[in-house]
């Protein structure tokens, strides 16, 4: 895990989410954080574990409308 140049949160940021959706700390917001709000309940609920791995270089943050500044 690295990070260069300007992040909302330091590299290794957890939170935790709850069965319903209400979480404890927070990851940076956005759609980002929101999909992965989702997919966490989706996956207790089916009882699935999952990685979710993201790039937030300059090509995906434009593309996902994730652009901070």
């Amino acid at each position: 895990m690295s990070s260069t140049g300007s992040t909302s949160r330091s590299k290794g940021t957890q939170m935790i989410i709850r069965e319903y959706g209400s979480v404890f700390s927070t990851v940076g917001g956005g759609k980002m954080e929101a999909s992965c709000i989702e997919k966490s309940v989706s996956s207790i609920k089916n009882k699935e574990s999952f990685i979710y791995e993201f790039n937030l270089d300059n090509k995906d943050a434009n593309r996902s409308e994730m652009v901070c500044g």
